[in-house]
């Protein structure tokens, strides 16, 4: 739940619930409970609730920054679209059940950590998977997930 509240600087503000502010005026902070209109009802850093009109409050500290995004990797992406779609596959279903995943996602992870999976169903090297996949031996390395596959399976 948010609505516009406070004018500072020439820029409205968007007080949301949980959000840390200030009183402009008065050496005061806490975090917003709820917002009605053009009044803001706060929790003060020692506990106790109170309500200011919006304008006379304002942000406490920005928002926190993002991580920067990785660095692009499109070497090992390449190398990632040579792999066999199969094997990837295997990769991504290890990965997902892995508890120490802490299911963060396929998606999230770079392409080298994609890699490294990959050359866990494998049993390859991600050298020996670079060779293979130049050399146009995506069968082969299905061969060699088959082979390790099995080899985990008891069989």
């Amino acid at each position: 739940m948010s609505c516009p509240a406070a004018r500072d600087g020439g820029r409205w503000h968007i007080f949301e619930i949980g959000q840390r502010v200030r009183h402009k005026t008065r050496a005061l902070k806490g975090s917003v409970l709820e917002v009605d209109g053009q009044t803001v009802y706060l929790e003060a850093s020692n506990g106790v609730e109170m309500q200011f009109a919006a304008s006379e409050l304002e942000i406490d500290a920005p928002a926190p920054a993002r991580a920067p995004a990785a660095a692009p990797d499109p070497e090992h992406q390449k190398l990632l679209t040579l792999m066999p779609a199969s094997v990837v596959g295997l990769a991504a279903v290890h990965f997902a059940r892995d508890p120490a995943t802490q299911r963060s996602g396929w998606a999230n992870i770079t392409p080298l950590e994609k890699l490294q999976w990959v050359s866990r169903v494998t049993g390859l090297s991600i050298k020996q998977l670079a060779e293979l996949a130049r050399a146009g031996k995506a069968r082969q390395i299905e061969a060699h997930t088959a082979v390790a596959t099995s080899r985990r399976a008891g069989g």
